[in-house]
């Protein structure tokens, strides 16, 4: 699938995504920006919520793409200082969505 594709089907379905609540009052996460990024956290949380090796990489229009499974976090710490960031599984069921002032929330499409 190419980028543009990628973009607009999982913008698309996240609007169906029924977010994890953290505590009773929200569902965000906390998980670090720049330096202070926890990407062993956040590899954890991708690797144990989300199946499959490779996932979609959602940050925008020209730039989604497939990626594998365990260089996620990486690519996450890399990237989002400059932006909103959202990961999937290649069925676009399960989401976690990264915003760029260090917080993150997951969760699945409702059937």
């Amino acid at each position: 699938m190419d980028s543009k594709n990628i973009y607009i089907a999982a913008s698309h379905t996240a609007r169906k995504v029924k977010w994890e609540y953290q505590t009773k009052d929200t569902e965000w996460l906390f998980v670090g920006d720049g330096i202070d990024f926890k990407i062993d956290e956040v590899q954890e949380r991708i690797a144990s919520f989300l199946s499959g090796e490779k996932l979609y990489f959602v940050n925008g229009r020209h730039d989604s793409c497939s990626i594998m499974k365990n260089l996620t976090a990486n690519e996450i710490a890399h990237k989002l200082k400059e932006q909103n960031i959202l990961i999937c599984d290649l069925d676009f069921k399960k989401f976690i969505e990264f915003n760029h002032v260090g917080i993150m929330r997951y969760g699945e499409v409702e059937s």
